[in-house]
């Protein structure tokens, strides 16, 4: 068969042009430590590292999710450690209000200390997490959750919990509604009673004056019913304090579950796509080696002619 002199020059550049394009792709992989360049290089290795690029990053998402959720439970738990040590010294001064030898002044004085530790405790139920969400107010962060208006105070916010996904399958409170905090404490008859309003109640007892033996009894009833009251309000707080450490205890284990997960992949996604140089390097050499005999080859036949044998 005759092979024509345009044949022989298209047959040699094309295997010159194909040697330099691998020699080309070898040196690009080694440049950037990848064996994978392109899903054409190995089609079902590029489509597992695709599945574990998108695991690793569902996988962050949920660990940034944990971190804020930790962040503001540490401060749910901050802001209610607050409040159990006002309530016990509110307990303390009720205490030490049922003293008979006390004036009517005397209990004037203490109901005015009550009337700052209620506004106090409205402060503490109207904490932020510092980006502008209230901790107890639900969902809504248009206004605190509570308004005071002289003693009685309000809740304004709503019935709902904030939540965080933190795993594919879990998505974890991370606050308290106000409502549920403040408000939904069992008294001593059985019925809801409010923190708030316990503290009122105290503070309007202590400031009524005292000068029969029906103004006292009526007294003393008043301040045990509050001491009930505040123990029960004491109980509340330390029985969310607990679901509280509890959630933060959860989630110290998912995130050293996430952090070993990332772990995982990182090693998945680099036996995947890293390139093992020692090999690359020897292919690279081998096609050098490829790419000079053919052009050296080339220049050879395109040389030769008739005329060279005349």
């Amino acid at each position: 068969m005759r092979i024509s002199t345009a044949n022989i020059f298209d047959m040699g550049s094309a295997a010159i042009t194909r040697n330099q394009s691998e020699l080309l792709t070898t040196q690009q992989k080694l440049a950037s430590g990848r064996r994978i360049l392109s899903p054409a290089d190995d089609p079902i290795a590029a489509s597992d590292a695709l599945r574990a690029r998108q695991a690793s990053a569902l996988n962050d998402q949920y660990s940034g999710n944990q971190r804020a959720a930790q962040a503001t439970l540490v401060q749910v738990d901050s802001t209610l450690g607050e409040v159990t040590s006002l309530l016990q010294d509110v307990r303390v001064l009720v205490v030490s209000a049922g003293n008979a030898t006390l004036q009517n002044s005397d209990r004037q004085s203490m109901a005015q200390e009550l009337s700052g530790r209620l506004e106090q405790l409205v402060s503490l139920a109207n904490s932020n997490n510092g980006t502008g969400s209230y901790l107890f107010g639900g969902y809504s962060d248009t206004a605190p959750p509570f308004a005071q208006s002289g003693f009685t105070v309000t809740y304004n916010g709503d019935q709902g919990v904030r939540a965080l996904q933190v795993t594919d399958s879990r998505a974890m409170a991370v606050s308290d509604n106000g409502a549920e905090v403040f408000e939904r404490i069992p008294s001593g008859n059985g019925t809801s009673k409010s923190a708030f309003g316990t503290i009122k109640d105290l503070i309007e007892a202590l400031a009524a004056p005292v000068s029969s033996g029906t103004e006292r009894g009526a007294l003393s009833d008043a301040l045990a019913g509050g001491m009930a009251n505040l123990d029960s309000a004491l109980d509340h707080v330390l029985s969310i304090r607990t679901g509280v450490g509890s959630r933060m205890r959860e989630l110290e284990g998912l995130q050293d579950e996430s952090s070993n997960r990332a772990l995982e992949l990182k090693q998945v996604l680099s036996q995947l796509e890293d390139i093992d140089y020692a090999q690359a390097a020897s292919k690279l050499s081998q096609q050098q080696l490829v790419l000079q005999a053919a052009q050296q080859s080339f220049l050879r036949v395109s040389s030769l002619s008739l005329f060279n044998y005349l």
